[in-house]
């Protein structure tokens, strides 16, 4: 067999190619540099520091960083950059861009204040977003034909992971860099030792975020929520758009009363879940739940088929230990509640509460009944899940999971960069192939083929209930089933469980953990887990006790005076006796407390209003009668991204720097200062500092972009100014 003769020459690339996944970098470093948008960030990210590189070369770094993919850390991406670094810096007017130590140096020395003050302007006005949200494809519409800003106010967490400390003689006590930086809190479905949490508003419609903030842990949603509020105001007055009409729809955490209180004094309507299972108990509530007129929910098909009724307007009264930060008490607020059902078929642990066959859940909503129909609110709620998988397809295309500094507010300086990229490549998309300004003529609203669903229960079960069918032992008292309870408990091998936690014990016969000061916490939760013999069990502290608690710093990562402690164990039981004891001792409880109510008496008014200790319920008034079906946005973010990369995936960049100052700069002796300011080592202006690494005068830089299409393909010169 002959062989073909095979000659491999190598040489090195041209000083002036750009590598492909770069060409998206340097066409959004290049479009700034035109709109004059840079001096702009330049401005707003203002680092604090003696010396080194500014806000600005730390923006221009993680612009490149992002828009390549995220591939790899900060080091690796580094080392790609080594010979074009200075090509890839002179786009934006600067002499060089920062190492991976520099870039560590630099998000160091964030000042929290800035992120906070301008994250907006930064991620709305310098990404050119204007026409996009002025669109009307981005906007909802209602029963009544008119149009709506849809907001969603949600977060995600990224967890860190701890690796044990070994103890070794001759060495010094071991520390974790992430110990100012992260702490516990409730990761979800991910798992890991500490965690962050950031807060993010989104505008639902065009997909772009309008605000994001980290904070250990949990976070802090009560001042995440007035600050969320005050962008979508500042929105409405930037799009001229009625503020009335800008419904912000967040999860259950922000459905207290503090934060209905904080929705009504910003005057913006809201869908949220509503937390309140003492609802649930009121024998006049479950009365009007069984006689409501139930809706179908339109739906995608892709979950339970859900049913939904107005249940009235609601008076909610602030809890007993609810108070302002001033020390001062919540007024009673009025707020419109929807309840939704759908037919519950498997044992996993749901939102809630279960009523016969049918899981029930309760929405509080600040919604006209005539625009937005009880179905149609439960539907804009569920809505809100999309906002989970745009959190997904920002890891993957941004991989902002990833740690950058462990100084929180340089991870969220790198993680408002990310956001930037997002938003600006919707803006770009959508300028490249603006959608039609005509939208399809709205659907009339047509009435439900479906027959309404069967009563929830039987109203004789008010009286006589029924208890759940997991409760297999017939107790009859509630001291005989908490009894009962202990003695399951008692089963289990609590030396081996706490073995981890010598100071803690469980009190025998009775469901209760205490804690090395004597404090008594009380099973709460047994659910079983994914093997086979294993339980997780939760035991959860009474109020107010672990506020005078003297190890509560060590004991509580959360900062609210009225945290409490929850202790949660992994157990063997391999019989599974657990729940359904713990399920037959908690509903006795709850009867045990709704006779109490019934019996201190709730009197019934006028009108088919009644009012206990609690609440109040009133019926919802319709004044017009829906006209169409709401139309949700039709516009698609995703879409817009990807029309705008693809635009580089075959692309050739070429960058040409003409410096016409080589050598020394003109008029200076690099032995002789002749500015006082500087041989006495004075702190640097903002100008000085921002023109540390900025190029020369009179350099030109070059930028030569051919793509397959057109819109994507430029040839741009730029000159820098002294």
């Amino acid at each position: 067999m002959s062989r073909s003769a095979l000659s491999v020459t190598r040489s090195r690339p041209a000083a002036d190619h750009i590598p492909d996944d770069l060409a998206q970098g340097v066409d959004l470093i290049a479009r700034l540099q035109k709109w004059g948008e840079l001096e702009n960030i330049a401005d707003s990210l203002r680092v604090r520091r003696e010396g080194g590189y500014s806000g600005l070369d730390a923006f221009v770094f993680f612009l490149y960083y992002f828009a390549a993919g995220a591939k790899g850390g900060l080091r690796g991406f580094c080392s790609r950059l080594a010979r074009i670094r200075q090509q890839l810096s002179a786009v934006a007017g600067r002499s060089n861009l920062p190492s991976s130590a520099a870039i560590s140096r630099t998000l160091a020395k964030v000042d929290p204040s800035i992120l906070r003050d301008n994250s907006t302007a930064l991620l709305v006005d310098c990404t050119g977003l204007g026409p996009v949200l002025a669109h009307p494809t981005v906007r909802c519409r209602d029963a009544l034909g008119e149009d709506w800003h849809v907001f969603d106010l949600d977060g995600t967490v990224t967890v860190l992971r701890h690796r044990a400390l070994p103890s070794l003689d001759g060495t010094p006590e071991g520390t974790r860099r992430s110990a100012a930086f992260a702490s516990a809190g409730y990761p979800g479905r991910k798992r890991g030792d500490v965690q962050l949490h950031r807060s993010t508003l989104q505008h639902n419609g065009s997909g772009a975020w309008l605000a994001a903030h980290l904070e250990r842990g949990n976070g802090d949603h009560r001042t995440d929520l007035p600050a969320a509020l005050k962008v979508v105001q500042q929105f409405a007055d930037r799009v001229d758009h009625p503020l009335s009409r800008c419904v912000v729809r967040a999860d259950g955490a922000y459905g207290s009363t503090p934060d209905l209180h904080c929705f009504r004094a910003a005057q913006v309507p809201f869908v949220t879940r509503f937390t309140r299972p003492k609802l649930f108990r009121q024998p006049d509530v479950l009365e009007r739940l069984n006689n409501a007129t139930w809706c179908c929910v339109p739906d995608s098909g892709g979950g339970p088929e859900r049913w939904a009724a107005d249940l009235g307007v609601v008076t909610v009264l602030p809890g007993k230990h609810t108070r302002r930060a001033d020390g001062s008490e919540y007024s009673a607020v009025d707020v419109r509640i929807v309840a939704s059902r759908f037919a519950r078929t498997r044992d996993e642990a749901t939102r809630g509460q279960l009523i016969g066959d049918w899981q029930v859940e309760l929405f509080a909503a600040d919604l006209d009944p005539s625009a937005w129909p009880a179905s149609d609110v439960v539907a804009a709620y569920f809505g809100r899940t999309a906002i989970e998988n745009r959190f997904l397809q920002e890891d993957r295309e941004l991989g902002l999971d990833r740690i950058f500094s462990y100084h929180l507010p340089g991870q969220e300086f790198a993680s408002l960069v990310g956001l930037f990229v997002w938003n600006l490549r919707i803006a770009l998309g959508f300028a490249a192939n603006p959608p039609p300004a005509d939208r399809e003529p709205q659907q009339h609203r047509a009435e439900s083929e479906k027959d309404p669903p069967p009563p929830l229960f039987d109203p004789q079960s008010l009286t006589q209930p029924e208890p759940p069918a997991n409760i297999a032992p017939p107790i009859a008292s509630l001291e005989e089933k908490e009894r009962h309870l202990g003695e399951v408990l008692d089963k289990v091998d609590w030396t081996a469980v706490l073995r981890k936690r010598p100071d803690w014990r469980r009190e025998e016969g009775t469901p209760m953990m205490v804690c090395p000061e004597g404090a008594k916490l009380t099973l709460t939760t047994a659910e079983a887990q994914r093997a086979a013999d294993k339980l997780r069990m939760v035991f959860r502290a009474p109020p107010r006790v672990c506020m005078v608690c003297p190890r509560r710093p060590e004991c509580l990562a959360s900062r609210r005076p009225t945290a409490r402690k929850q202790l949660s164990l992994t157990v063997v039981d391999s019989r599974h006796e657990v729940p359904g004891a713990l399920s037959a001792a908690q509903y006795a409880r709850r009867m045990v407390l709704s006779e109490a109510a019934v019996h201190a008496g709730h009197r019934v008014e006028p009108g088919g209003t009644f009012r206990t200790g609690v609440l109040a319920i009133c019926d919802v008034s319709v004044d017009t009668a829906p006209v169409f079906e709401v139309d949700n946005a039709a516009f698609l973010p995703a879409e817009a991204r990807k029309h705008y990369v693809r635009g580089f995936q075959r692309s050739s960049v070429q960058i040409k720097v003409l410096d016409a100052n080589t050598g020394q700069l003109r008029g200076r002796h690099p032995l002789v200062e002749p500015l006082r300011s500087r041989r006495q080592h004075q702190r640097l202006s903002w100008a000085e500092h921002q023109a540390r690494y900025a190029l020369r005068a009179g350099t030109r830089v070059e930028v030569m972009l051919a793509s397959e299409h057109t819109w994507a393909s430029s040839r741009m010169a730029t000159q820098t100014m002294s």
